[in-house]
C-alpha cells in the first residue's frame, strides 16, 4: 500500500513535471498556438499569438477568430474549414488575417480537433505562424524570375540552358527563331549531337566539358546548324549553373549570332586585295609608260608613243573612278550623300547615259538598245545618271561579245512612279546571291574582279543612291539566261514641286 501511493505520488510529480514543461514550451515556440472549445471560442493562446495579432490574451478571450478575419476570403472558405475539424479531420491551408492595429499578414495554419473518449469533439487546437515575410520575399523572388525570364525571351540573343549530359533544358524564342526548330524539337536534345556541325562536336563538347570541371573559358565561337541545315556563327558568352550549395548542375550560355558581321569581314578582306590589285595595275602601266618616254627608249611623237601616253590615260581614268567610288562609300558610310533633285526627264537621262557608255560597248562588241521615253520626274539627274551607267557598265562586262543590252523605261499602271529596267543576256546570276550583290564590298565571285575590273561598291552605291530618292532596286536572274536590273523611282508632283519650293525658300 505505501508502495502504491509513493508511485502515485511520483506519477504526479512527473505529471507536473511534464506539463510545466508543455506549458514552459508553448510558451516559448514562436508559432502561435491557439485552443478553443467546440464553439470555436478562444480558450487559451500563448504569447507568440499575442506577438502576431497584436491582441491580448484577456482581449481574445471567450472571443472567436472571427475578429482576426480579414474579409479577403469569402464565407464558404470558412465554412469548409469548419467542417474539416467537425468531421474530425486535420485542416491545412494558408490564411489571410487582419492584426489588431488593421495591417494584413499571411499565416500557414493547422487546426487539429481533440476528441474525449466518447469520440465527442471537445477543443480545437490552432497552430499558426507568421509567413507574411516569407511571402514578400518569394513575391519579390517571382518578380525577379519574371523579369528576368521577360528578358531572356525578349533580347536578339541566343539563351541555351545545358544540364550536365549537355541536354537542352531552356532555350528562348530568339534561338527558336534563329533555328527554326520548335520548342518541343530541342527540349531534351543533346546539344553537341543535334545543333553543332559535325567537324566541331568533339572540341565544343570538349569546351563544355572543362568548364563543369572548373576549367573555365567564358568566351569562345562555334557555328550551330539551323533546321534547314543552314550553318550560323555564334559568339558565347557562359556562365556556371550551381545549386545554394555550390553543385555545379550545368550551364547558361548567351550567344550573338555574328554570322553576316562575320561574312561583311570576309567581303572587307577580299575588297582590299581587289583594291590593291586594282591600284596596282594602273600604277604600273603609268609608271612603265612614263618610265619609257622619260628615258627617250620612245618618243611621245611615234605611234608606239602616242599608245603609251593613250594606256597611260587611260589608267589615270580607271584610278579617278576607283578612288571615286571609294569616296563614295566613305560619303554613304557618314550619310554625307547628298542629293540636288529637279524636274527631269527619263528620255534624256536614258540618252546621256548611252553616250557615256557606247565607247565602252563598242569595245566590246556590245550593241547598247535604248528605248527612251519622255516621263517627266524629280530626282537629282546627276545620280541618276550615276545609277545608269553603272548598271549598263556591269552588264556589258559580264555580256558576250555580238549580244546586246537594253535600257528601258515604263509608267505605273497608277502613274505615281516609274520603272527603269537594264538586261543583258550575259551568264546569269545564281539566285542565292540576288539579294547580296547590292551590299558593300560583296561580288558574286571576287575573281571578276581581276578579269572584268571594278571593286564591287557600284551596286551599293546604286541602292543608296535609289533609296534616297524613295525608291526601289533589285535584279531578276538565272544562270545562263542574263539578267535584268530594276529600279522604281516616285514621279514628280505638284504637291511635291510645291514642298520643295517651300524647301528652297527656307534653305
Amino acid at each position: 500500500m505505501a508502495e502504491d501511493l509513493q508511485q502515485y505520488i511520483a506519477d504526479i510529480q512527473q505529471a507536473k513535471e511534464y506539463n510545466s514543461l508543455l506549458a514552459t514550451a508553448l510558451e516559448n515556440v514562436t508559432d502561435a498556438i491557439e485552443i478553443t472549445d467546440r464553439e470555436a471560442k478562444y480558450l487559451y493562446v500563448n504569447p507568440a499569438f499575442e506577438n502576431i495579432t497584436g491582441y491580448t490574451k484577456q482581449e481574445v478571450l471567450s472571443q472567436t477568430p472571427a475578429l482576426l478575419r480579414s474579409g479577403k476570403h469569402n464565407p464558404d472558405f470558412y465554412q469548409e474549414m469548419l467542417e474539416t475539424v467537425v468531421r474530425k479531420q486535420i485542416w491545412h491551408g494558408v490564411l489571410i488575417s487582419k492584426h489588431k492595429d488593421g495591417t494584413l499578414y499571411d499565416q500557414e495554419v493547422t487546426l487539429s480537433p481533440i476528441v474525449n473518449e466518447a469520440g465527442l469533439l471537445t477543443h480545437i487546437v490552432g497552430v499558426k505562424r507568421d509567413i507574411t515575410q516569407r511571402k514578400r520575399m518569394e513575391a519579390i523572388l517571382r518578380e525577379a524570375e519574371r523579369r528576368w525570364r521577360t528578358l531572356l525571351e525578349s533580347v536578339h540573343l541566343v539563351v541555351i540552358g545545358l544540364n550536365r549530359s549537355g541536354e537542352v533544358e531552356y532555350a528562348n524564342p530568339f534561338f527558336l527563331e534563329l533555328s527554326g526548330y520548335t520548342h518541343a524539337e530541342v527540349m531534351g536534345k543533346n546539344w553537341f549531337e543535334y545543333f553543332l556541325p559535325h567537324p566541331q562536336r568533339q572540341s565544343v563538347e570538349g569546351y563544355f566539358l572543362n568548364i563543369l570541371e572548373g576549367d573555365f573559358q567564358t568566351h569562345y565561337q562555334n557555328s550551330i546548324l539551323t533546321k534547314f541545315g543552314e550553318e550560323k556563327i555564334i559568339a558565347w558568352n557562359n556562365t556556371l549553373l550551381q545549386t545554394p550549395q555550390g553543385e555545379i548542375i550545368g550551364t547558361m550560355s548567351i550567344g550573338e549570332d555574328i554570322t553576316e558581321r562575320q561574312a561583311i569581314a570576309r567581303m572587307k578582306d577580299e575588297f582590299i586585295s581587289v583594291v590593291s590589285h586594282e591600284l596596282r595595275t594602273p600604277l604600273a602601266a603609268i609608271q612603265g609608260g612614263l618610265s619609257l618616254l622619260a628615258s627617250g627608249l620612245m618618243s611621245a611623237q611615234t605611234d608606239k608613243g602616242r599608245r603609251v601616253i593613250e594606256i597611260a590615260a587611260e589608267s589615270v581614268d580607271h584610278l579617278v573612278l576607283l578612288v571615286n567610288d571609294i569616296l563614295e562609300v566613305e560619303r554613304l558610310e557618314l550619310g554625307k550623300l547628298r542629293l540636288s533633285k529637279q524636274s527631269c526627264n527619263a528620255a534624256e537621262l536614258m540618252l546621256k547615259a548611252q553616250d557615256q557608255m557606247q565607247i565602252m560597248a563598242k569595245r566590246a562588241g556590245i550593241t547598247l538598245s535604248v528605248s527612251p521615253q519622255t516621263i517627266l520626274f524629280k530626282a537629282d539627274p546627276d545620280r541618276i545618271i550615276q545609277v545608269l551607267t553603272n548598271l549598263l557598265g556591269n552588264a556589258i562586262k559580264f555580256s558576250a561579245r555580238d549580244s546586246t543590252v537594253y535600257l528601258n523605261v515604263a509608267l505605273s499602271e497608277a502613274e505615281e512612279s516609274l520603272l527603269f529596267t537594264v538586261k543583258d543576256q550575259g551568264r546569269g546570276i545564281p539566285i542565292e546571291n540576288l539579294d547580296s550583290i547590292f551590299e558593300r564590298f560583296h561580288q558574286v565571285d571576287a575573281s571578276d574582279s581581276r578579269k572584268k575590273g571594278g571593286t564591287g561598291l557600284g551596286l551599293a552605291i546604286c541602292r543608296s543612291i535609289v533609296q534616297q530618292h524613295g525608291g526601289r532596286i533589285w535584279a531578276e536572274s538565272a544562270l545562263g539566261e542574263g539578267s535584268s536590273f530594276f529600279f522604281s523611282l516616285p514621279r514628280l508632283t505638284t504637291e511635291d514641286e510645291n514642298n520643295d519650293n517651300q524647301e528652297n525658300l527656307g534653305d
